[in-house]
């Protein structure tokens, strides 16, 4: 897990990619709601070399409930 994303998440550009871990500690959130959240077209995933990320903005989002 990286703190730097958790502890810097507010400042962190839209663009940013965060990894599923990363997303479940800033959202307080499992793997499984954020893959359920995808299967339902509420949150895009980005694939980078296999990994799966999330944009920040699309976390914001969802966090905010407007996704």
């Amino acid at each position: 897990m990286s703190n730097s994303i958790i502890t810097s998440f507010d400042q962190a550009p839209d663009s940013a990619l965060v990894s599923l871990n990363d997303a479940g500690a800033i959202a307080s959130r499992s793997r499984a709601s954020f893959y359920r959240d995808n299967k339902a077209g509420r949150l895009p995933f980005v694939k980078v070399c296999g990994s799966t990320r999330i944009r920040v903005s699309d976390l914001r989002k969802l966090i905010s409930g407007v996704a």
